[in-house]
This record gives C-alpha cells, sequence and structure tokens, in this order.
C-alpha cells in the first residue's frame, strides 16, 4: 500500500474494459461510471478535510473543500471531483454565487467563466496530491 500522506502523483488505474470501451486516456467525468475504476477502497487522500484546485476549463483557478472523516479512497476521491464538476457547471448556467464545498474567500466567487467545453467532453487525466491535504487536477477534453 503506498503513502499518499505526501506529495504525489495518484494513479487512475482503469478497467480494461473501461479503457477498452472509452479510449479517453483518463476518467470521464460526467458519467462518472466508477466501475471503471480499479482499486477503488485504496485510501488515497488519507486527510479529513482536503482542498482542491480547479482550473480547466475556467477563467482562474477556484479553491473547493471536501471533508470525510478517516480521508477518501479512490472511489470517494472521483465521485467528489465529479460531482464537484457538475455542481460548477450548474452553478455556472443558474450564474449563482454559491457553490457546495466552493472555499469562502475574495478571490474565489462565481460565477466560474467556464469556456470552450461542455461537461460532457471533459476527461480526468490525473491527481496530484501537494502536499499537506492539497490536490490539484490535470482535467482534457
Amino acid at each position: 500500500m503506498a503513502d499518499y500522506s505526501s506529495p504525489r502523483e495518484i494513479p487512475l488505474p482503469l478497467t480494461p474494459e473501461y479503457d477498452e470501451e472509452f479510449s479517453l486516456g483518463g476518467f470521464h467525468i460526467e458519467s462518472c461510471e466508477l466501475d471503471g475504476l480499479q482499486d477503488g477502497d485504496e485510501r488515497v487522500a488519507p486527510f479529513d478535510r482536503i482542498e482542491i484546485v480547479v482550473t480547466y476549463p475556467l477563467q482562474k483557478p477556484f479553491r473547493f473543500q471536501f471533508e470525510r472523516k478517516g480521508g477518501f479512497t479512490r472511489v470517494q476521491l472521483v465521485e467528489a471531483i465529479c460531482t464537484m464538476y457538475r455542481d460548477l457547471y450548474r452553478v455556472e448556467r443558474e450564474k449563482r454565487t454559491t457553490a457546495p464545498g466552493l472555499v469562502d474567500a475574495s478571490d474565489n466567487r462565481p460565477p466560474f467563466g467556464i469556456f470552450g467545453h461542455d461537461i460532457a467532453d471533459l476527461v480526468l487525466e490525473g491527481i496530484a496530491h501537494q502536499g499537506g491535504g492539497k490536490y490539484a487536477l490535470e482535467v482534457g477534453s
């Protein structure tokens, strides 16, 4: 079992069936078919509170916090990311000023300025623990 408390990349192993069917090079955010993810029960974020920075496809980075006693397994982390993106797109459509998990800070206010891609285009290609429970995402389309 790997130590995910230090900065490092968090692997997103996909089942051969999922990878063959979708050929995305990552995990499709909109559908969030968690059965396509291998080693889902492995605890990959061992912190009760984490912060995820979202940069793509937004005009500027936004920070979101999530809490789960005992940390997050790979499935729980990916599910939180998928849900967060769905909420981002919903809030942007509605031009609301709050979103679940959004860090309350003056430089972290919606709308998000989503550009160029619908949620159906987004693929989670990587997750990097930057240290101290802060995570960055690599999202492509």
